[in-house]
């Protein structure tokens, strides 16, 4: 039977001014609270758009879930899973009926999970890489997932993007080594500076990296686009000086 899809929220539909920032948060979220949200609303509402029009078969979630997006894709998906090392991500969204937790190293776990689901004709096409990881950690995640051959077409969403860490690994993987690479933009929604109240500490955040596999080979060469490559550098600059005051209430 077909999935049929249900607006979770009018707010866009009808523009009505009387909704406050509460509900616009949550829009087409159905689980989800504002609090401690990882996302800012451009990067969830983005996330939100994709889920509604791709529909994805299989999805998959890597890392630690701290700001209530698993229950959005499980909300799209016919199935999910969600990959982390903490058990207590179980114990959070074990209401999810169509979502399976996997805890375990992510180099042992996605390879045999991506081989299984291949096993048993279950295409793969959204994953989502949701945590702070070193560059290290990245690369081996993302070779991981390049070396999988998609059924259908896959979207791969990388969130902090706009992170050092996290962008030096995006940037070091082998894009390369895939045939079935189409797409790439590191800076799909461009990532921003944070800073703590106490000391005032520079911190460069958020950001959503959208790539996409092809289900065949596309016998071309596919250039990463970094639009935000000037201002990730500007910013990044040991000469920046960060005001004292707390910018995080900018994405809650």
């Amino acid at each position: 039977m077909e999935k049929k899809l249900q607006p979770k929220s009018n707010i866009l539909l009808n523009g009505s001014s009387n909704k406050k920032q509460n509900q616009f948060a949550n829009i087409n979220s159905p689980d989800c609270s504002i609090e401690h949200q990882q996302m800012s609303h451009s990067e969830k509402l983005t996330l939100s758009a994709l889920l509604h029009q791709h529909e994805p078969v299989c999805s998959i979630v890597i890392g630690k879930d701290k700001g209530n997006i698993l229950p959005l894709i499980a909300h799209y998906s016919k199935v999910a899973f969600s990959l982390c090392r903490d058990s207590l991500i179980e114990e959070k969204f074990n209401h999810l009926k169509n979502t399976r937790f996997l805890n375990g190293p992510i180099t042992l776990v996605l390879p045999a999970l991506l081989q299984e689901l291949t096993a048993n004709n279950i295409p793969v096409d959204l994953i989502l890489i949701n945590d702070n990881y070193s560059a290290e950690e990245m690369k081996n995640n993302l070779n991981i997932i390049l070396s999988y051959q998609p059924m259908k077409q896959l979207f791969i969403l990388i969130h902090n993007s706009f992170n050092p860490d996290c962008r030096k690994g995006i940037q070091e993987t082998d894009w390369k080594k895939s045939p079935f690479l189409d797409f790439v933009d590191l800076d799909f929604i461009p990532g921003r500076m944070i800073a703590d109240e106490s000391p005032p500490r520079k911190q460069l955040f958020g950001g959503l990296c959208l790539a996409c596999l092809s289900p065949s080979p596309q016998n071309k060469e596919v250039k990463i686009q970094t639009p935000a490559d000037n201002m990730f550098n500007y910013l990044n600059s040991s000469e920046i000086e960060v005001p004292g005051c707390d910018y995080l209430n900018l994405i809650q």
